[in-house]
């Protein structure tokens, strides 16, 4: 019975996730991964997500108090709306991944605690799917920010003044790290956004127009890099400054798709200083070798753990604990890791490129 039950669930995970995988993979190719989210508002409409409403109100209402005009903030609606749809297409996500992500605990269950004779290859099979399983929703993850920029910045946005604000308690303690290092985490967050919303938006655009807003976003970033740098050296009237920026980020983002100023500026001009004194943070690059070797080497490790864990024999409680602890573990570690996006976009050439940019933006 034991065996039965271990070879469905390994059987039912796998094909699931190839079922999965064949009609996922196109949309990673082609950037147009975006769930309809229905399992999210259903979740919303019956409560078992907070509404985000609140956020964006007390985002909005800490704007208005760093001297942000009321014509200059986002839209209500529209900002909750773009929260909300990424929040909901991300609940999808993982809802989509979390059934063979519970079928492959049923099968290591059953393969520790039933202790039925077997060889190593099948043991270590269950761990490996799942380490694959949460390598796989974090790529989709990863492809659905790369898929939903205006959504991504947005968030990113928001979660940058939360980290400068401290969530409007300046004296509140962050465990874990220094405020000025939250602070600068975020802000790196959300140029990198900018940056890939310039480059991935107007992707079917003219290559002109595809120039000036990379050249728009680099401006934006060296912007936002000064007044991080000015603000973590305790000139406090830099916050006024980041305040009317990144209003201008989410009022922009929040601008409806079919508008047709939608994807020709990112804020407004005014606000840039046409000649900040830095020519931004570097980008951050990665090696996809390094990342995949990294990935090979962690699923040997948890499958290893995981045979190791079958053989002894730990009461079916311990076990459970333990089981729970490596999969937390693995995705922690996956997480922190920085799972790099499938398909990236093609670099562009050294005169449209970012990293090369004059910083100013074409009339």
């Amino acid at each position: 019975m034991a065996k039965n039950i271990f070879v469905w669930c390994l059987f039912g995970s796998g094909l699931y996730m190839l079922t999965a995988l064949v009609f996922v993979a196109p949309h990673w190719i082609d950037r147009t991964r975006v769930p309809r989210g229905s399992i999210g508002h259903l979740a919303l409409r019956l409560r078992l997500m907070k509404p985000r409403r609140d956020r964006v109100l007390r985002v909005r209402q800490l704007l208005a108090d760093h001297q942000v005009a009321d014509a200059e903030l986002p839209p209500t609606d529209r900002l909750e709306k773009r929260v909300s749809d990424l929040t909901c297409s991300l609940a999808s996500i993982y809802v989509l991944w979390l059934l063979p992500f519970l079928g492959l605990l049923t099968a290591i269950e059953v393969v520790i605690n039933a202790r039925f004779t077997t060889n190593a290859g099948i043991a270590l099979l269950p761990w490996s799917l799942l380490t694959l399983v949460l390598v796989l929703a974090g790529m989709d993850r990863r492809s659905l920010e790369r898929s939903v920029p205006r959504e991504h910045t947005t968030h990113t946005a928001i979660r940058a003044w939360e980290a400068i604000t401290s969530h409007g308690e300046p004296d509140k303690e962050i465990r874990g790290h220094t405020r000025n290092s939250a602070l600068c985490g975020a802000i790196d967050d959300l140029c990198e956004a900018l940056e890939r919303q310039a480059e991935l938006e107007p992707r079917r655009t003219d290559p002109v127009q595809r120039t000036r807003l990379r050249n728009h976003a680099h401006e934006i970033v060296r912007n936002l890099h000064v007044a991080k740098i000015r603000l973590t050296e305790g000139e406090q009237e830099q916050l006024i400054t980041m305040a009317k920026i990144i209003a201008s980020v989410l009022k922009h983002a929040a601008t409806p798709t079919n508008s047709l100023d939608s994807s020709t500026r990112l804020v407004d001009q005014r606000l840039l200083s046409p000649a900040p004194d830095s020519n931004g943070p570097h980008r951050r690059t990665g090696s996809l070798a390094v990342k995949a070797l990294g990935y090979a080497l962690f699923v040997c490790i948890v499958a290893g753990a995981g045979y190791l864990l079958s053989l002894a024999n730990f009461p079916e409680a311990i076990t459970s604990v333990l089981v729970v602890v490596a999969v937390a573990a693995g995705h922690a570690l996956l997480q922190r890791m920085r799972l790099p996006a499938p398909f990236q976009a093609p670099a562009p050439d050294p005169e449209a490129s970012t990293g090369r940019s004059t910083g100013h933006s074409a009339p």
